[in-house]
This record gives C-alpha cells, structure tokens and sequence, in this order.
C-alpha cells in the first residue's frame, strides 16, 4: 500500500527567500483543456514583493511529467514544455519595493493521447547578492477527452490521539482505491451525526494530496475533533470537481468511558 503525506509540498521556498518576502499565487494550477490543438488556454499568475528593497526576478519554464492515454508514462522523448506552455512576458524583471505584478501564459494542447501533464515554473529571485533563491510552482493540465476517472473509497476510520474528559482530537485515515490515468487532487469533508441523526460537527479538510499513484492509497490528517461519549454516523465526502463526482461513505461507531471510537 502507498502512503502520501497529507503534507504535499506544493512550493519549494529557500531560507533565503523567506528573507526576500517575494511571494507567488496561487501555489499551484491545475486546468481542464481540450484535445484541440487550435484552442489555447490563459493561466495566471501573481508575483509581489513586500520587503523593502527592488529585487530582480529570471522566470524559466521547466518540463514535470507527461502520461498518456493508457496510464503509462510518456516512454518516449518528453514533449518539451514550449510545445504546450508559452509565455510571451518578460524572462527577467525588476520587482520594486511592494510591488506586484501579473504574469500570463498559454496553454496549447499538444493533440495525441495526452492524458496529463505537468510543468514547473520557477521565479529566480536575485538580490544583489552571490547567493539567488527561488519559487517554484507546479502548473497540470488534464486533457479531458483522454482522461478516465476512477476513484473509490475501500475504508476510513477515526483514530483517538488524546484524553481530556471524554473530549479528544482524533486522527482520520482514509484508504482510497484508484485506478484513474490521470493525477487526482480530491476535496474532503466530514460530518457527523448523533443518533438521532442530527448534526453535530462539519470538518472541511480542504483538498487532500494529490495521488499520482494507482492502487491502495492511504491518507491521514489530525482533526480537532471533540465528542462526549455516545453513538455517533460519520459521513464522509469526496469530492473531484473537474468531473463533479462525489464519493460518499458512511460508518457508525461509538465514543466509549475512555474517549476512544469503536466502530461497528
């Protein structure tokens, strides 16, 4: 079983960069295109500065991984990243002193079976200095008539963590079966239900890790979590908004005298 830390690193900041206060939104883009090499897509993306001194920034395209429609990674050469990602701005700048500017690149569809890509921008930040740091941030494209979702909640359970007269923060574990060909990157929440059915508590986990991997995948994340004893429903809900599918999973347990989840 593959296990994804529920901690993706998104955007690699250096120590150096921290110092610079040049930020960049958002952290990452994911896009739905079509297989119509004669259509182009616009993305966007935001640079500042909030320290108070000019910085200069170098803005260089770099190739992630490309799948095609079987699943498989690209065997062959990659597809360079100019063949479907153009950016026409300019490739070195000036950031003044609280400043922000907007960048704009293209997306062309490549045609073929192309099912998903992924690129990486990065933003080199130079100071004035010998040492430069940088943001990188992914960009994925999903080719929609190429692609196949198929994604399934196997199991979750809820696992105590901590004691506090019988109110404790639990940890969630959620095993997904996927047998998509393209990355997915699910939104997650969690209710649960008394047993009268009414609604006690709504979690909203925002949205999980991506999974590039297929099979069994394992998430966890803590949740502040606070129950008395008692019987209780958790309904758990997935959901992939480029083809607006929902997963739905519900489970009953039970708080027992030592503030632990029993379920049935």
């Amino acid at each position: 079983m593959k296990k994804v830390n529920i901690i993706f690193i998104f955007v690699l900041i250096l120590a150096t960069c921290l110092q610079a206060k040049v930020w960049v939104s958002p952290p990452y883009k994911e896009i739905l295109i079509s297989n119509d090499k004669s259509k182009k897509y616009v993305v966007y993306y935001t640079i500042g500065n909030t320290a108070e001194n000019d910085v200069t920034i170098y803005v260089e395209l770099k190739n992630g991984r490309q799948f095609l429609k079987d699943g498989a990674k690209n065997p062959g050469k990659p597809l360079p990243v100019s063949h479907w990602v153009n950016y026409d701005g300019e490739k070195v700048f000036t950031l003044k002193a609280n400043e922000r500017k907007k960048l704009v690149f293209f997306i062309i569809p490549p045609g073929g079976d192309y099912t998903d890509m992924s690129a990486f921008i990065s933003f080199i930040i130079d100071e004035g200095t010998m040492i430069k740091s940088a943001i990188t941030v992914p960009f994925y494209a999903i080719v929609k008539e190429n692609a196949e979702f198929d994604l399934a909640i196997k199991d979750f359970e809820l696992i105590k963590k901590s004691t506090d007269n019988l109110d404790y923060i639990c940890q969630i574990k959620i095993i997904f079966k996927n047998h998509s060909n393209i990355h997915i990157r699910p939104k997650a929440s969690l209710v649960i239900k008394d047993e009268n059915s009414k609604p006690v508590k709504h979690i909203n986990m925002g949205d999980l890790a991506p999974m590039f991997d297929t099979g069994d995948i394992q998430y966890s994340n803590d949740l502040d979590l606070k129950l008395g004893k008692g019987k209780y429903t958790a309904e758990l809900y997935v959901k992939y908004y480029f083809f607006q599918k929902e997963l739905k999973m519900s489970k009953q347990f039970e708080v027992n005298e030592k503030g632990e989840c029993v379920f049935y």
